[in-house]
């Protein structure tokens, strides 16, 4: 662990940190970060409140004195409340290598290039500073200072971002004793750093700095599976991005690299985590598939297949260039005309349309391009895709991935059991100035469908989002309440509007404060891998229930 640290200072020294962005909670009672994919490292410091963090669908408390550093490419959204005078600040820099190469480029890095991807600036869960004091009166500076008119306090402003940083690189060298969920994150990174070579239940659990049993015990707890096979399966991930790089690696070569010393075991652990055996996965690979509609990208990731066009203006274009480490994503256009000869000089081997988004001429169009499959309307998310699988031969890919995240909606529906007991759940949608409940086909099907949470006996599930009134509902039997607000301005003037409304108040639930708010702009998406987040999120959601 002394040597990690060494290595970590050598990368820190090499790089030069600039300041984006620096705000405070300005005296509020509550703030909210709305989840979304990061550009820029992001540093909280809670100087005084309380709160919670979700990255990447986990969970995490924000506490006072904590410190908390999330990197470029990660999924985020946060809240906090209770805020006093100090409350909270949100910090988004860069991260930019001084050697003359990078310097040319002036491009930002979140990886070391040449060092196996090892990162520079490592993920922060937590860090509960000794020196709050100093690092709040930095913090502070550091607002006043970033959008000074004086060009030398906002100089200042990056030197103490720079002095931020040395502080929280020091003091992540200790970790308190009773933490075990940092112990139980730095076991999963030091995994993710040291796949490649053999590693025991032995050696992570002196990571962790815990009996073997005792962290046999809390991993599983806290992840749904065990330290091993969550090893497992981050070896065979790297593997499949190695399979998609551009090089013809052997397959033997490859599993050597990610930690398996078996290539017969490596087979036939890749075909029971993908779906299909190696060479078939590299043969796929080699295809290119474009996702035409913004919802085809939902469905290909849990395909294993990254897109090799798709929407500019989905968020999700940008996610996994970086999730699965690759730049060979053309961002479609808005236009129509541009995004078909992009298509043209693309030349992908089909392209995924949504049935019903065409008309004819626009078909005729995209069928001089590529062969088109449809995913189907009318029909629930297993189901479409199970049959884009099988217009792609991906069917084996298809059943892996719905057999592991059948597992994960039991873990999940075991935890909120443990949490709420058996419950009756109304899921409600607002948009604009309607309130809805949502159709059978969409993010409430997570809810009534693959957690088994029981509807009030009053819901009919219907075609089509179905308008309807709040005096409806206090009759209704059920226990909680699941919004889903969208983000535009009338929909969150709408829903503060409601909040007002006598009948809307008159609800048992209401009153019990019972109502949760679940986020509708990147986790609203009728998909299987959209579905497979909100598992992570519903923990959140539900995480201390009233």
């Amino acid at each position: 662990m002394e040597k990690e640290a060494k290595e970590q200072e050598v990368n820190a020294d090499k790089l030069v940190f600039l300041l984006v962005e620096a705000t405070s909670s300005n005296q509020r009672a509550t703030w909210e970060l709305p989840l979304h994919f990061l550009d820029d490292y992001l540093l909280f410091f809670m100087a005084g409140g309380e709160g919670r963090i979700t990255v990447d669908g986990r969970f995490k408390e924000l506490r006072t004195g904590g410190l908390y550093l999330r990197r470029p490419g990660e999924l985020v959204g946060a809240k906090a409340w209770n805020l006093d005078g100090r409350g909270l600040y949100a910090i988004r820099f860069r991260a930019l290598a001084w050697d003359a190469a990078a310097a040319e480029t002036g491009s930002y890095i979140g990886r070391a290039k040449g060092s196996g991807g090892e990162l520079f600036l490592p993920a922060v869960n937590e860090l509960i500073l000794r020196a709050s004091l100093s690092a709040d009166g930095l913090c502070e500076s550091i607002v006043r200072s970033v959008n000074h008119e004086d060009g030398l306090e906002r100089l200042g402003a990056r030197i103490q971002l720079q002095e931020l940083i040395r502080m929280m690189l020091l003091e992540a060298r200790e970790v308190r004793e009773d933490d075990y969920e940092t112990r139980l994150e730095q076991v999963r990174t030091y995994m993710e750093k040291h796949h490649a070579r053999k590693l025991s239940l032995d050696e992570l659990a002196e990571v962790a700095r815990l009996s073997v049993r005792h962290f046999m015990r809390l991993f599983k707890q806290r992840y749904g599976r065990s330290a091993m096979d969550e090893l497992t399966v981050y070896r065979i991930a790297q593997a499949q991005n190695l399979m998609r790089a551009e090089g013809r690696h052997p397959i033997k070569d490859i599993a050597q690299h990610v930690g398996f010393r078996d290539e017969t075991y490596f087979r036939r652990t890749f075909k029971k985590i993908s779906g299909v055996p190696p060479a078939a996965f590299i043969r796929n690979a080699r295809q290119k598939i474009a996702a035409y509609h913004p919802e085809a990208i939902g469905v290909l990731l849990a395909l294993y297949i990254v897109p090799s066009a798709a929407p500019i203006s989905h968020p999700w274009t940008e996610y996994y260039r970086r999730k699965y480490a690759t730049d060979q994503v053309l961002p479609l256009s808005d236009d129509h005309q541009q995004k078909l000869e992009q298509l043209r000089a693309e030349a992908p081997d089909c392209i995924i349309v949504h049935e019903g988004e065409l008309n004819a001429e626009e078909k005729a169009e995209l069928l001089t391009i590529a062969p088109l499959s449809e995913m189907r309307a009318a029909v629930d998310w297993r189901t479409r895709l199970r049959l884009i699988a099988g217009e792609l031969d991906r069917a084996g890919a298809a059943e892996a991935w719905l057999e592991r995240y059948g597992r994960k909606a039991d873990f999940v529906r075991t935890q909120l059991v443990e949490r709420l007991g058996n419950i009756r759940l109304l899921v409600l949608k607002l948009a604009g100035t309607r309130l809805m409940l949502p159709k059978r086909y969409s993010v409430a099907s997570v809810f009534y469908d693959d957690l088994r949470l029981e509807a009030p006996d009053e819901l009919v599930r219907t075609e089509e989002d179905f308008e309807i009134e709040p005096e409806r509902l206090s009759n209704w039997q059920f226990d909680r309440i699941l919004m889903i607000v969208q983000q535009d301005e009338e929909s969150q003037q709408t829903w503060h509007s409601l909040n007002r409304h006598n009948a809307w108040k008159q609800i048992e639930a209401v009153r019990l404060q019972r109502v949760e708010l679940f986020p509708a702009n990147l986790l609203s998406e009728y998909t299987a891998f959209t579905h497979d987040l909100i598992l992570d999120e519903v923990l959140n959601i539900w995480r201390d229930p009233a």
